[in-house]
């Protein structure tokens, strides 16, 4: 039996310190209940526990996602984007994230085979002149063929280089970075993926790259925002011709072919013309080019045909349909128990239970892997079947390399990292193998159906597999709080539950997802919402989750109504921004989630991911409305927005400190949010903390010493003078030295509304 989840609310106190934080002493008369004597839902602070969502962890976790769900850079769109958000981070416990390092890459095999794209001259010269270019375009289309040829054209091809990071911003990291990153003469390609990034990151990079005399080509899969496009450095790249492609591809194969080959002629030059000029002509191939989702689709075409250059038309023929269904093939092949050697029959059920665990995670550390699976076969397979006797368990008998063929995973260098702490890493050859897996497993093998979700229910809950099993007992018994699940794996097990959506919505739905929806625990409820969110993005599902969502929304169960506020804070709100607002709105209003940090969460997550004005009307609303709740849930959102910050050239900036300098309008809304946090006996105290961080990190920062000098006065005037002058006088015997205390403490103990005497 596994310990149920702790309900909705139960945590530590609002007034808990902050990760890596001392804790500061709390003011008498700040309590720590909600306005109806219930304990909050603090879970946007503190150290959370197993029943609770960590609003920062939840977000880092969110950049591994599979959907890679971060907002989309436009700076044009209906529902306005006069202002992002820019390079934004949340506080960390740990450093060791936000570094990037370089990995040497060979570049020969690219340019070798390389098809242009259109205006690629254009990209060479921009690259030579300016030494930054942006290839922007979606995945598959051969980005990473034209970066290597682009840089191998302006550096010898030996001194190329690509940049990595675990967490956090990877462009904002370079610039920050560039000066140990940066060797002279070499040329750096940076993979953003789907990452955000503005006009002034770029420019910044373009002048430290000619400082540095290097070359960068950084690959992207959307336009910078900010400012008008620079069409000097970005560029859309399509796909190149695919036919065109296939032949490169195939002159290079079957020149390495002949050089080992002594079975004929058909393989010579004239031979190797003529059979690529054959397949060139013929409709099915033709038709397999439109197949292809991608040029590494292609590639692999190739080597297909060209292992058949001595074959007839109807090996030709089984190539191509063993290319069009490899992926269901491959999978089959690795659930499947048939054919195993005779020497590792032993490792069933260990087999399939680490193959879909490995999957599953994909980008994960193993130990993600190793726990998950452990508790796949050694757990939760043994509630669904007959068994006389355990399966065999030799520690020994675990070998990686044989339970994951080498056909799954990818080579060594793509599962490790450069620095000496990152841990091994889960990646697969194709990760487009995890959803043919799924597939395959739910629909060849039936009986899977329920323990597959089962196990997944299990992680999220914390059940402990065999591995874990005498941790976990031992620290039950010295009474210790159990283990924390980390959020990356609760996110990839919800992304996982969405897949699965997809192969059949109502069963899935019924046994998972809607039962986390009525759970009292925020862990389940943001599961049920991110599982929504990737079914979602299946087209053929957006209707039917926006029905249940407007059911959950219009329901009366307090889990479908927190889980309905969570859901409008993914990506099914940002593609109806308005609907959201105003249903956050609705929720915000109802008595039963006064006590629930899921509307502020869902306020912080749109006011980061889409376009901010929108967000910040809507809580300049919400802070002077006469509603007994929302005032609160626009507080809360400060708290959690309160806890990432804006990387400038310099330093980190307080998100919301940067609207306020971006845009004037936008400082009354953060008095008001401050006002209305320090005068709540619920968020007081926190408060107060996050104040003093803000204005000691503002130190040497003029534009954000001039800001608070501003504000701050206007904020702890009135009821608040003799508190704030309490405070001050603690921050400044820690930090007698800061002027920006000294000045801030001046004004406020004269009575004056604006910032003191600056000398």
């Amino acid at each position: 039996m596994t310990e149920p989840p702790m309900p909705d609310g139960e945590g530590p106190p609002p007034s808990a310190d902050l990760p890596g934080q001392e804790p500061l002493p709390e003011p008498a008369g700040d309590a720590t209940t909600a306005g109806d004597g219930r304990e909050p839902d603090e879970d946007a602070e503190g150290p959370p526990d197993g029943g609770q969502v960590d609003f920062v962890e939840h977000r880092a976790a969110r950049e591994h996602s599979l959907l890679r769900t971060r907002r989309s850079a436009v700076t044009t769109g209906k529902h306005g984007t006069a202002f992002y958000v820019e390079n934004y981070h949340g506080e960390s416990a740990s450093s060791s994230s936000d570094e990037v390092w370089a990995l040497p890459f060979e570049a020969d095999a690219f340019v070798r085979v390389h098809e242009k794209v259109a205006r690629h001259a254009d990209m060479a010269l921009s690259l030579k002149e300016h030494h930054l270019v942006v290839l922007e375009g979606p995945q598959g289309s051969g980005r990473y063929a034209t970066a290597a040829t682009l840089l191998a054209g302006v550096c010898a091809r030996y001194a190329l280089r690509t940049l990595h990071r675990d967490d956090g911003d990877l462009l904002q990291g370079v610039c920050e970075q560039a000066e140990a990153l940066f060797e002279a003469g070499r040329g750096y390609m940076v993979d953003i993926g789907a990452q955000p990034y503005g006009v002034r990151t770029l420019e910044t990079l373009a002048r430290i790259a000619v400082r540095a005399g290097v070359y960068v080509v950084v690959i992207g899969e959307s336009a910078p925002y900010g400012a008008d496009r620079p069409q000097h450095l970005v560029f859309e790249h399509g796909r190149p011709d695919l036919s065109a492609v296939l032949e490169a591809h195939l002159r290079d194969l079957l020149a390495t072919h002949r050089a080992r080959c002594a079975v004929g002629r058909e393989c010579g030059p004239a031979g190797s013309a003529a059979y690529i000029a054959r397949l060139a002509g013929e409709e099915r191939i033709d038709r397999a080019l439109g197949m292809a989702a991608s040029v590494a689709e292609v590639v692999r075409l190739a080597r297909k045909l060209a292992e058949c250059v001595h074959s007839d038309e109807a090996d030709i023929a089984g190539a191509i349909g063993e290319w069009r269904d490899r992926l269901p093939l491959l999978a089959r092949k690795l659930l499947s128990p048939d054919g195993a050697p005779e020497a590792d029959l032993l490792l069933d059920p260990h087999r399939q239970a680490i193959r879909i665990a490995y999957a599953c995670f994909h980008g994960h550390p193993l130990a993600d892997v190793i726990e998950t699976a452990d508790l796949l076969s050694g757990t939760v397979l043994p509630r669904f079947e007959s068994r006389d006797t355990a399966p065999v368990n030799l520690v020994f008998s675990r070998d990686l390399d044989r339970l994951v063929p080498r056909e799954m995973r990818a080579p060594e260098t793509w599962a490790t990292t450069a620095r000496a702490d990152g841990p091994r890493r889960a990646v697969l050859a194709d990760r487009e193998l995890l959803p043919a897996l799924l597939e395959v497993a739910w629909h060849s093998y039936g009986d899977l159906r329920k323990p597959l979700l089962r196990w997944l229910e299990a992680i999220v809950s914390g059940a402990p597999g065999r591995a874990s099993g005498d941790v976990q007992g031992r620290a039950s018994r010295s009474g210790s709080r159990k283990a924390r699940v980390p959020e990356r794996i609760k996110v990839r097990v919800a992304e996982i539950v969405g897949i699965l959506m997809r192969f059949d919505f109502d069963f899935v739905y019924r046994e998972t997802v809607h039962p986390w929806a009525v759970s009292n625990s925020s862990v389940h409820q943001q599961c049920a919402a991110l599982a929504l969110e990737m079914a979602y993005a299946q087209e053929a599902l957006s209707r039917r989750v926006t029905a249940r969502l407007k059911n959950w929304a219009g329901g009366h169960n307090r889990g479908l109504h927190n889980s309905a506020a969570r859901t409008y804070g993914t990506t099914v709100g940002l593609q109806d921004l308005p609907t959201a607002l105003r249903e956050l709105r609705r929720l915000g209003t109802k008595p039963q989630l006064a006590s629930s940090n899921a509307v502020a969460f869902s306020m912080a997550s749109l006011f980061l991911e889409g376009p901010v004005d929108p967000v910040a009307d809507e809580l300049d609303a919400w802070i002077t409305s006469p509603d007994d709740h929302l005032p609160q849930h626009a507080v809360r959102s400060m708290l959690a927005l309160g806890r990432f910050t804006v990387r400038t050239s310099r330093r980190g900036r307080p998100a919301l400190a940067e609207l306020a300098l971006a845009d004037e309008r936008r400082r009354h809304l953060l008095v008001g949010l401050l006002r209305r946090a320090l005068t709540t006996q619920e968020t007081s105290a926190r408060t107060w903390t996050l104040l003093e961080r803000w204005l000691t990190g503002a130190e040497g920062d003029d534009a954000l010493e001039r800001l608070f000098e501003e504000i701050v006065p206007r904020v702890l005037c009135g009821p608040l003078r003799g508190r704030a002058l309490f405070h001050l006088g603690i921050w400044r015997l820690r930090r007698p030295e800061s002027p920006v205390l000294r000045r801030i403490q001046q004004s406020i103990a004269l009575g004056t509304a604006g910032p003191g005497e600056r000398k």
